[in-house]
């Protein structure tokens, strides 16, 4: 499966980690955050021989244009900070997926993890869902829950994260 990925940070270093040893899944282009052009997914892009993008709309159609050529299964989003419209959604055949560490429906948008710590939430979920035009509304792949301890903070609430297994 050829996957077009969409990321920036750890937790998205972790998972193309994943992808690149898993039989069978291929990575075809890798999207930074255009404001971060995060170093370590340049690295990955060398590495991997693929191309590495940065663009300030990944919805404009100079964009897709450019990664319809790439020919991706499927679009993976990991701490991606762009809000995806239809024409970019419905790029790839299997769909748009996104990672949220949050529990969704009740934890939507931008650090859920501070929110969860602020409200006092005993628990935080990590969600892989499909993207829709919504913000962190689509349906919902798998879900899973970690406990919060009276130790823990944004930090290692963000290594919990990475380290959710995934079944």
């Amino acid at each position: 499966m050829r996957i077009g990925y969409f990321a920036d940070g750890p937790w998205s270093h972790r998972a193309l980690d994943k992808i690149i040893k898993t039989q069978g899944l291929e990575v075809v282009f890798i999207v930074a955050r255009y404001d971060s052009a995060d170093p370590i997914l340049h690295d990955y892009a060398k590495r991997l021989q693929v191309p590495y993008l940065l663009h300030p709309n990944v919805n404009s159609h100079e964009f897709i244009e450019m990664i319809k050529g790439y020919c991706a299964d499927i679009l993976v989003s990991m701490s991606f900070n762009q809000i995806l419209k239809a024409n970019i959604i419905q790029l790839a055949l299997k769909g748009f997926i996104n990672c949220h560490a949050g529990a969704l429906p009740f934890y939507r948008g931008r650090n859920i993890l501070n929110w969860a710590l602020i409200n006092g939430e005993k628990s935080f979920g990590v969600t892989v869902h499909y993207v829709d035009e919504g913000i962190d509304t689509g349906d919902i792949i798998l879900q899973k829950f970690s406990e919060i301890g009276p130790d823990d903070d944004y930090a290692t609430l963000l290594e919990a994260c990475c380290k959710t297994p995934a079944k």
